[in-house]
C-alpha cells in the first residue's frame, strides 16, 4: 500500500447519479432493454426528459431482464 498516494480526492470519479450499467445484460436482453425503454419513454414520460425517473426506470427493467433470466436456468 505504500505505493498508493495518500490524496484520496485526486483518485477519486465523479459518479453519474442517472448512469444505468447495461453491461450485466446479453446481447439479446440489451436488445430488448432497448426496445422497452424506448416504447415506455414515449408511452408514460412523453418523450419528457426527467434523468432520474428514467434512470429508475431502466433499472427496474434490467432487474426484471436479470430475475427472467435466472427463472430459465
Amino acid at each position: 500500500g505504500y505505493d498508493v498516494p495518500m490524496e484520496r480526492d485526486a483518485i477519486k470519479k465523479e459518479v453519474d447519479p442517472y448512469f444505468v450499467d447495461t453491461s450485466v445484460l446479453t446481447p439479446e436482453e440489451l436488445a430488448e432493454f432497448e426496445k422497452v425503454t424506448g416504447v415506455n419513454k414515449q408511452l408514460f414520460f412523453n418523450d419528457v426528459d426527467d434523468e432520474h425517473d428514467m434512470a429508475v426506470f431502466k433499472r427496474a427493467v434490467i432487474d426484471i431482464l436479470i430475475k427472467q433470466r435466472e427463472n430459465k436456468k
